[in-house]
C-alpha cells in the first residue's frame, strides 16, 4: 500500500516545506498508516453528523427519514422545514467536507492523497451516517466542500455550474448530477494534480448513483421541482 502512495509525497521532510510544516517529522511507514487511519476515522464521523436529522426533528418533532424522499440532504429538508432551514442544513453539510479537507491541507500540504481520503470519507459518511443506521443524504454538498479544500477554483466553477443548472431546470437533483459530470473536465482544463482529478470521478460517479432513483423519476416526468 505504502508504495502506492508514494506516486505523490506523503514525506514533508524536505527543508523547503519542513519550515512550514510543524509535523515535518512524520515520515516512517508506521507513522503515516496512524495519520491515515486516525484521519479517515475523524473525516467518517464528521460527514455522519446528522445535520438535516436533528433540525427537522428540532423543528418540527418528525423523522425526516420517514418523509419525503427519505434523505437528510437540504433538498429535502426544504420539503419539510422551509428554506431558512435548508440553508442552514447545506452550509454545515458543505462545511463537513471543506473544514476537514482544509485542515489536512494546511498541516500535510504535500499529502494529495491524504486530502482524497479524507474528503472521500467525508462524502461516505454523509450519505451512510453512523448515527442513522448507515443512511443519510446524496453527499453532493459535502463533496463540493471537500473539493474546495482541494482545489477552490474548480469547486466555484462547479458551485457555479450546480446553481445554475437548478435554478434552470428547477430540479436540485439536475444541478447536481451536471456539476459531478463536469467535475472532471474542469479538473483537467485547470491543470489539477492527479489525485484531486481523481477524488472527482470517484466523488461524482457515487454522488451520481446515490442520484438513481433521481434520474429514474426524471425520466418518467416525476421528479419533484424545487
Amino acid at each position: 500500500m505504502l508504495h502506492l502512495l508514494n506516486l505523490y509525497p506523503l514525506s514533508i521532510s524536505s527543508p523547503i516545506v519542513a519550515t512550514h510544516n510543524p509535523l515535518a517529522n512524520v515520515s516512517t511507514p508506521w507513522l503515516v498508516v496512524t495519520v491515515y487511519a486516525v484521519s479517515a476515522l475523524i473525516a467518517y464521523l464528521i460527514g455522519s453528523f446528522p445535520t438535516g436529522y436533528i433540525v427537522v426533528k428540532q423543528m418540527t418533532g418528525e423523522d425526516i427519514r420517514l418523509i419525503g424522499s427519505g434523505g437528510t440532504g437540504a433538498t429535502n429538508v426544504r420539503r419539510i422545514a422551509g428554506k431558512q432551514a435548508a440553508l442552514g442544513v447545506l452550509l454545515i453539510d458543505f462545511h463537513k467536507g471543506w473544514v476537514p479537507v482544509a485542515i489536512a491541507c494546511i498541516i500535510w500540504q504535500d499529502w494529495y492523497w491524504l486530502h482524497v481520503m479524507i474528503g472521500l470519507l467525508a462524502v461516505i459518511g454523509h450519505s451512510k451516517s453512523i448515527f442513522l443506521g448507515f443512511k443519510g443524504g446524496k453527499s453532493a454538498a459535502t463533496g463540493l466542500g471537500a473539493l474546495l479544500g482541494m482545489a477552490p477554483l474548480a469547486a466555484v466553477a462547479l458551485g457555479l455550474i450546480a446553481f445554475g443548472m437548478t435554478r434552470l431546470t428547477r430540479f436540485q437533483s439536475v444541478g447536481s448530477i451536471t456539476a459531478g459530470v463536469c467535475s472532471p473536465i474542469i479538473m483537467l482544463l485547470l491543470q489539477q494534480p492527479l489525485p484531486y482529478t481523481l477524488y472527482t470521478v470517484l466523488a461524482a460517479l457515487y454522488v451520481i448513483f446515490l442520484h438513481r432513483a433521481n434520474i429514474q423519476r426524471l425520466l418518467q416526468g416525476k421528479e419533484n421541482p424545487l
